[in-house]
């Protein structure tokens, strides 16, 4: 947990204004019901939140909800469906939630050959760690630059800075949402809205298991960090106003080494890394 108390000491929190309100601050976290996301929910209560906890295993939810000290409430709702990011953001219409603090956690890839994933599959992903989480930031955003008030987290990856063979789709994706978090950052600032990003590296979380059809993607892999430790990081630098958090000092070396080195050796590089993995010729 070094890691973990070095960021507290490093970052000052810049808490909203919410927490001289009366009435109770509400935080959404999608893909709540694991992994960093689940982490993230027990946080932002700590810190006074009611949380709205959206996911597919609505069990698990209700059950986190009975631990969280002002309560949640759950939605259980697949947002790799056309269309959920609409149907989310009027059901907490319907249900009177202004949401003040938005975590766009969801999403998932698969490390295999592009030519093999399934169509399905690839449009799930595309809808999920694009579609939906820019449509989240344009609902909920369009109503905190009304208020002129509230926060929103993307949790993107360290893969979104360069691209990745045999993981082309996922980190493809995850390159749009550094695209995008540092633009909205640009956009809302004025309007008093902290817009941050949070680029996990290996961490032990579900991903392998739906990454990898044997789920041994991230094991053994250098630095995995646990999915509190990168949980802590991201929601203290959401508070502490940072553009960008990577948790980890292997993890913040990728970023670097991209900029230094011809983006062709890169490449060459974690293809190689990554074929050696899969035991691909």
């Amino acid at each position: 947990m070094a890691l973990v108390r070095a960021t507290r000491i490093l970052y000052r929190e810049v808490l909203p204004q919410e927490f001289n309100k009366s009435s109770p601050m509400n935080a959404l976290v999608t893909g709540a019901s694991a992994g960093i996301g689940k982490e993230m929910v027990y946080l932002l209560a700590q810190r006074g939140y009611h949380v709205v906890m959206v996911a597919r295993r609505e069990e698990v939810m209700e059950t986190m909800a009975q631990e969280l000290p002002r309560g949640g409430t759950v939605i259980a709702m697949d947002l790799s469906r056309p269309g959920a990011a609409q149907e989310l953001y009027n059901e907490c219409i319907k249900r009177e939630l202004t949401i003040d603090v938005l975590v766009n956690n969801a999403g998932f890839g698969r490390i295999k050959p592009h030519t093999e994933i399934e169509v399905e599959r690839l449009e799930q992903m595309n809808q999920l760690n694009v579609n939906c989480l820019s449509s989240l930031c344009r609902l909920f955003g369009q109503d905190m630059k009304k208020r002129r008030e509230g926060c929103i987290l993307n949790v993107g990856s360290v893969v979104g800075y360069l691209p990745q063979p045999f993981g082309a789709n996922y980190a493809a994706s995850k390159a749009f949402v550094v695209s995008l978090t540092r633009a909205l950052r640009a956009e809302l600032r004025p309007y008093g809205i902290q817009v941050s990003l949070l680029n996990p590296g290996p961490t032990e979380t579900e991903f392998g298991k739906v990454a990898q059809d044997n789920g041994d993607f991230e094991k053994g892999k250098p630095q995995v960090m646990s999915a509190a430790e990168v949980a802590e990081i991201g929601i203290t630098g959401l508070f502490a106003d940072h553009a960008e958090v990577i948790p980890g000092a292997y993890n913040q070396a990728i970023p670097f080494l991209v900029k230094l080195l011809p983006k062709s050796w890169v490449i060459r590089a974690v293809d190689s890394w990554m074929r050696s993995r899969l035991g691909e010729e």
